[in-house]
């Protein structure tokens, strides 16, 4: 049978189970895995004009960041050394002078990194989502989007609740079916009962992914229990939101009881430990949600809150905190984060069937990782390599829903007008909310 692309020769980490085929090959047919072998014999009875040969390379799935605030790349050091509202506060002021351009640009800027560090799908939460559309559209990468709804705080921007349920339903599907849409209520500090009562029902209703920030800072603690008298979790099970369709983001302030509670209620959450430590904030009890049976996936955070999206270095911190936290080598291993990486992220929003895992019927977001570096020698172990001893820079090769978005570590992309269109439009950005860049222009070479 004649595909249209046949990977040969690499050692493959499935993310089915925790084992690692080596000599392994992996047909791809019209976007989707139709063929994996993990035996010498790469052909698989399959022929193709195109044959990669991963000699070398781990071949493991797309990784999948489950929150990000993508045009947040225009806010690379920005915001350093702030937390909370007066990080939020900062933020918002900016942010109401956004326009559509600005998103479109710096969504670029942010799945052109995606693309050279090994992210094939990201569930993005940022104003303009259209333009983050457009970005995916232009690009070939996978999402799930969804537009922030508020009814206190945020920027000068339309963040209704009809806004954000226009969003989902008109672009669900876009993107040749590469783009998912969720609803976004923004925080639980940010949004009322009586919204969120009415956001569940729609999710209820419909099927509708919820995502939003939860129980991520203390004074979100402080609001939420002198008003209502009420924790995060307790407030968000009395929306009746606390469900499978839930991706809880951050959900640093949880109890022993809550974690069962999210547990038994099949919450999805998704953990940055990078931005909560730069922010003084606290960690995520991952482990302890795991023990529990909560579905817990790794995001980056907006490059706002840690200034980059390398979902393989936010992999090895995710790990390595949950270690010293816990006092123990043992509480978290390397394939507990690869998985919260691929599988558990695909199943935070909803695309287990899709994505997430080396699976015949699957689609095709595939990356493959060189070994031929320092670091990556001497080569055994690994997944403790990837988890602990990679980055997104040994990503070498992505391909998504069957297209190879970059080989090589060359993309398809104008990488040089991305980057200077990005700058301009920061540039600009800051000039509008009455502040000023540190360095204006783009670095030259002196060489030249």
């Amino acid at each position: 049978m004649k595909v249209d692309l046949l990977i040969k020769n690499g050692v493959l980490l499935p993310m089915t189970g925790r084992d690692v085929l080596r000599a392994g090959s992996i047909a791809i047919d019209d976007g989707k895995i139709v063929g994996v072998s993990g035996s010498k014999d790469a052909g698989m009875g399959y022929e193709s004009d195109r044959i990669i040969d991963a000699s070398g390379k781990i071949v493991m799935p797309g990784l999948i960041n489950t929150h990000t605030h993508l045009a947040m790349t225009l806010f690379r050091g920005v915001n350093d050394d702030l937390s909370g509202m007066k990080w939020l506060e900062r933020a918002w002021k900016i942010e109401s002078n956004l326009n559509p351009e600005d998103v479109y640009w710096g969504s670029k800027l942010g799945v052109l990194e995606f693309i050279k560090t090994g992210t094939t799908c990201f569930a993005d939460h940022y104003f303009f989502p259209e333009k983050v559309v457009d970005a995916v559209e232009d690009t070939g990468l996978r999402a799930a989007i969804a537009r922030p709804i508020f009814d206190e705080g945020g920027p000068d921007i339309d963040t209704s609740l009809e806004t954000g349920l226009e969003f989902t339903e008109e672009y669900a599907g876009a993107a040749g079916g590469r783009l998912t849409t969720l609803l976004g209520p923004h925080a639980t500090y940010s949004c009322a009962p009586s919204l969120l009562s009415e956001i569940g029902n729609i999710s209820e209703k419909k099927g509708y992914g919820v995502h939003i920030h939860m129980a991520e800072g203390k004074e979100e603690m402080a609001k939420l229990e002198e008003e209502y008298g009420k924790r995060p979790v307790g407030y968000m099970d009395d929306a009746g939101l606390l469900g499978p369709n839930l991706l809880g983001a951050h959900v640093v302030y949880v109890n022993e009881e809550e974690i069962a509670r999210m547990g038994d209620k099949g919450v999805n959450v998704s953990y940055q430990p990078t931005a909560k430590m730069r922010g003084g904030e606290g960690v995520t009890p991952v482990p302890e949600m795991l023990e529990a049976g909560v579905n817990v996936s790794v995001g980056t955070d907006g490059a706002g809150s840690k200034n980059h999206l390398d979902l393989l270095s936010e992999i090895n911190i995710a790990a390595l905190v949950n270690k010293l936290v816990g006092g123990r080598p043992t509480v978290i291993d390397a394939w507990d984060v690869l998985e919260m990486g691929t599988i558990n992220g695909a199943k935070s929003l909803g695309l287990e069937d899709q994505i997430g895992s080396l699976e015949e019927g699957k689609r095709a977001d595939i990356i493959m990782i060189s070994t031929d570096a320092p670091q990556m020698t001497p080569f055994h172990n690994i997944p403790s390599q990837l988890a602990y001893g990679s980055s997104g820079c040994n990503v070498d090769t992505v391909i998504v829903d069957g297209e190879v978005l970059m080989e090589d570590r060359r993309t398809h992309l104008d990488e040089e007008t991305i980057k200077l269109r990005s700058q301009e439009t920061f540039e600009r950005l800051l000039a509008r909310s009455n502040m000023q860049s540190r360095f204006s222009g783009t670095p030259k070479n002196t060489n030249d």
